[in-house]
């Protein structure tokens, strides 16, 4: 179990979670920015072993993916990889994965990271409106067009939550105990998306992910191309 204290004060734990297929230098660069912006202790990726929101996808092996993430974040400080996921049965659900982290880690403060664009789509997960009364949710915004589509949709799900001006944070309930945060993103935006598309058309992509990422998807082409070419 991690320790829960350092230094005198709580753990402040990050997780991102994703299929990383692949994953890319948009991926790196927010885990860094994230963590100093957030004064993190840790931050964890969490690669899904099998995400129920992406059955039609054509998503490269978990091992593979692993390792890919593994040499991407290779020399990042407290920034690791949680396998958690591919040590469940059956499908990839946050809510499992957010109770997995309070159970390890009990006094710990711990902070979910996901994009704008996933936390508008929230009510389509399993039992996703509960989950900011599992952790901290920290909002990725891209535009500052979302501003008005976020406040709305916390208002029409969370009627009790509260905007404190101060703390530039929602509160989902009167004891501040489950607070919601949104954080602009001033990084450069590349999907995976685009990375496949790239790559299966014979595109560079070495700007856009790690040159041992790229290395190892060059090494691994006929099987990649294979996969990511399969609807």
């Amino acid at each position: 179990m991690l320790e829960i204290f350092i230094k005198g004060k709580r753990v402040r734990i990050g997780i991102f979670g994703g299929t990383f297929n692949p994953v890319h230098n948009g991926h790196k660069a927010l885990a860094v920015y994230v963590q100093q912006k957030l004064s993190l202790d840790r931050f964890d990726f969490v690669p899904s072993y099998n995400a129920p929101h992406k059955e039609n996808m054509s998503i490269l092996p978990w091992e593979f993916r692993l390792r890919l993430l593994s040499l991407a974040v290779d020399g990042l400080e407290n920034i690791r990889i949680n396998t958690l996921e591919a040590n469940r049965l059956g499908k990839s659900y946050t809510e499992e994965t957010l109770g997995a982290y309070n159970k390890e880690n009990p006094q710990a403060e711990i902070f979910f990271v996901l994009g704008a664009e996933s936390f508008l789509a929230l009510d389509t997960w399993k039992n996703g409106l509960l989950l900011p009364f599992l952790a901290e949710f920290v909002i990725l915004q891209r535009f500052s067009e979302q501003d008005v589509a976020i406040k709305n949709f916390i208002e029409k799900n969370f009627p009790n939550a509260r905007y404190d001006k101060c703390e530039k944070k929602w509160y989902l309930s009167a004891d501040k105990k489950h607070g919601l945060q949104i954080v602009n993103n001033p990084l450069y935006e590349v999907s995976s998306t685009v990375i496949r598309e790239k790559y299966l058309k014979g595109e560079d992509i070495s700007s856009l992910v790690p040159e041992l990422v790229l290395n190892e998807l060059e090494q691994g082409q006929e099987s990649v191309k294979r996969i990511w070419q399969t609807i």
